[in-house]
């Protein structure tokens, strides 16, 4: 014997008790996050807007640079065509992280 599926209490308590900043569905397509935004925008929305929640809701095969984080170590070989630049080469290294990080962040705050 089966059990039916009790998506609408599920996200009736994740929205309603919790909460919860990011929603993040593992799995091949953004099904249940579909149904989530939906969800949130329906009934939850206000709510959220009244008392400064901001959800997001993302796949894990879908929104891979939002979910994953880049750690320095990765910059810093991006980094590494811009110090064969001359006047990059003037720069300490602490310099132009400071540099990325606040063009990095500028951008993000942008997006």
């Amino acid at each position: 014997f089966a059990f039916p599926v009790r998506w609408i209490e599920t996200q009736d308590l994740f929205f309603g008790q919790y909460r919860f900043e990011r929603f993040i569905e593992i799995g091949p397509s953004p099904t249940l996050t579909g149904m989530a935004v939906r969800t949130l925008k329906a009934k939850y929305e206000a709510k959220d807007d009244s008392t400064s929640v901001v959800r997001r809701l993302f796949c894990a095969s879908k929104h891979q640079k939002e979910i994953y984080y880049q750690f320095e170590d990765d910059l810093e070989s991006q980094l590494l065509p811009l110090l064969q630049l001359p006047s990059v080469l003037l720069l300490p290294l602490k310099t132009l992280r400071s540099v990325l990080s606040t063009s990095l962040l500028r951008l993000s705050l942008e997006s």
